[in-house]
């Protein structure tokens, strides 16, 4: 993974052209209410909660293993009440969503917003500088180094100065999570 300084992360969206007409800015700050009212998520929570992600995905949910659903509620409650998911967490909840760690890392942002980021192939190209494969793009490690390395670039000084032009930018309810990502989203674009 390359390692991205704020500046150049900067440089991402110097020329972002925003419109509140895009339906991602003005569906955003719904899907997040919507778990926060939630005191501890349900199986339907989670059922519909994977529906609204799918509705951020140029594909429809084809598999949804509802033998796990109980489990992976489990797991989303874990993560609602801030604690880390783990290795064989991850692989459980991709298994149990289409096998795909796209949906489970835009559900796991939706319902913890300040824990966890979203993971696409967008994102994957900024941070690796190729375009993933199907095993690169679902490999929970490279997730949670994903995860590790947003930690660590939120305790440079610069990235404070950032976080404002990002929330200038996309409005203030968005994390630092949410703002990294988007800058890596938009530098793939």
């Amino acid at each position: 993974m390359r390692n991205i300084s704020i500046s150049e992360m900067d440089s991402f969206i110097s020329n972002i052209d925003i419109t509140q007409e895009d339906p991602y800015l003005k569906t955003y700050p719904i899907f997040i209410q919507y778990f926060k009212d939630q005191n501890e998520l349900t199986e339907n929570n989670i059922i519909i909660g994977i529906s609204l992600v799918y509705s951020w995905m140029p594909r429809i949910l084809k598999n949804l293993n509802l033998d796990n659903i109980a489990k992976a509620t489990e797991i989303f409650n874990k993560a609602k009440s801030g604690n880390a998911v783990n290795k064989e967490e991850l692989k459980l909840l991709i298994k149990t969503f289409d096998n795909s760690l796209v949906g489970v890392s835009k559900l796991l942002h939706f319902i913890n917003p300040n824990m966890y980021a979203i993971w696409d192939s967008k994102v994957y190209i900024s941070l690796y500088d190729k375009k993933p494969n199907q095993n690169s793009i679902k490999n929970p490690d490279k997730y949670l180094e994903y995860l590790k390395w947003i930690d660590g670039i939120k305790q440079d000084p610069a990235f404070e100065e950032f976080f404002l032009k990002m929330k200038t930018l996309l409005g203030n309810d968005i994390t630092e999570f949410r703002a990294v990502e988007y800058a890596l989203f938009k530098k793939a674009n």
